[in-house]
């Protein structure tokens, strides 16, 4: 509430100014936080809404009123009693981009969302979070104080994403392995090499692991090149230490990302030829997007260029430069979500919120008005354009997006 803690002459509880002078409640559209009413509100819609208190994130997948999030908190009433609902200051930032949390009084541990049983803590370190904790503040995965390193380490804490466990604190020690413990009392530590190599993800005598820990180390198959310090095979070399997306290179160029295994088996892109030929393609270089695929073989990436995709299998493709179809053949034919004509088969309708005409939505169908609109699956036509959807357990979108529960 907006109480002042304090009472009038008549006995009536005083409230902060700017909230209401007999419920002390803030203003529609504004909550009491840290002694003032801030603007908060909720977008998106019709059932699932991302929420924001002075336009910063504090709650995804929320219903309306910010409540019963998916992650992140909005409202006091969400947190544990003995937790404090707490804005994450600068230079701190939580994954995601969520700036609410309940914290533990006189840490800076914070329970981002209400359902886990685990917190975050921060150090002044890195703006990334160091550790997570029990709802104690006690650390069980990373460290967060140099005092918790072994004596022959030092203590180690990223202060960019694309680092090893940049959201974790560890130890790195005189052979350049890095290593964070898995556990409370440290008898468990998961261990990269220099090269950003996973190593060991069970090691009980950090930094050797019983030998499974060396400087430069790669993986099977793999040498490592001093020159670059990545982990090469045939001409291709990739670059584990990038932990946001791990990349690789055939000579030179890049060739694929998300690669956190051998090259031949990346997410994202190929570095090796995945039969292009067979589609009336060639397997070569987009500069513009900086891969290797599929690509026209007259009118280059003025035409069609398409690439592995693991989230969208076989491969996403792009006209032009442009997003043109998911879950496509190499050479941008029988897509199962469609954004451009020239990805348009068998008159599929383009999956991009256009109006149903002649043409065959083998997405998602949302009607408004008795005009029905085309979207890809699990999204639906909303304000202009296409909105995901994303249902409860239990619960699946129907054909106008509204999430129903699973008969």
């Amino acid at each position: 509430s907006g109480m002042t803690g304090l009472r009038d002459e008549n006995g009536n509880c005083l409230c902060l100014e700017g909230t209401n002078a007999e419920t002390c409640a803030c203003p529609a559209g504004y909550i009491y936080l840290d002694g003032a009413c801030q603007r908060f509100e909720c977008r998106g819609g019709p059932t699932n809404y991302n929420c924001y208190i002075n336009d910063l994130l504090c709650g995804y997948n929320c219903d309306s009123t910010g409540h019963s999030c998916a992650s992140g908190t909005c409202h006091s009433g969400d947190c544990p009693a003995d937790m404090n609902f707490k804005q994450i200051t600068s230079p701190w930032v939580f994954a995601g981009g969520y700036h609410y949390g309940c914290n533990i009084p006189g840490t800076e541990c914070y329970k981002l969302t209400p359902q886990n049983s685990y917190t975050y803590c921060f150090a002044p370190t890195s703006k990334y979070t160091c550790c997570m904790a029990t709802l104690e503040g006690l650390c069980y995965t990373g460290i967060c104080e140099a005092a918790q390193c072994p004596i022959n380490s030092t203590f180690y804490h990223a202060t960019t994403a694309i680092t090893p466990f940049s959201e974790r604190g560890g130890c790195l020690f005189e052979n350049n392995v890095r290593c964070y413990p898995k556990n409370e009392n440290q008898t468990l530590w998961f261990c990269y090499a220099s090269t950003g190599v996973i190593c060991d993800q069970n090691c009980t005598n950090p930094p050797d692991c019983n030998g499974n820990c060396i400087e430069n180390q790669c993986m099977d198959g793999q040498t490592y090149d001093e020159e670059t310090g990545y982990c090469c095979i045939d001409d291709v070399c990739c670059d584990y230490n990038d932990q946001s997306t791990p990349t690789c290179f055939r000579s030179g160029l890049r060739c694929a990302r998300r690669c956190s295994g051998l090259p031949q088996n990346c997410s994202y892109a190929n570095c090796y030829d995945p039969g292009c030929a067979s589609w009336g393609m060639v397997y070569d270089y987009a500069p513009s997007k900086q891969l290797m695929g599929c690509l026209d073989p007259d009118l280059g990436e003025k035409g069609m260029f398409c690439v592995y995709n693991i989230d969208y299998k076989i491969a996403e493709c792009f006209y032009n430069g442009q997003n043109c179809g998911r879950r496509c053949n190499y050479n941008g034919t029988d897509c199962g979500e469609v954004f451009l004509k020239e990805c348009s088969t068998q008159n599929a309708c383009l999956q991009n919120g256009s109006v149903i005409e002649n043409c065959i939505c083998t997405g998602q169908t949302t009607t408004i008005n008795n005009i029905s609109y085309c979207c890809p699956s699990g999204h639906t036509y909303l304000n202009g354009g296409c909105t995901l959807v994303t249902c409860p357990e239990g619960q699946e979108a129907d054909e106008n997006g509204i999430c129903r529960d699973v008969l």
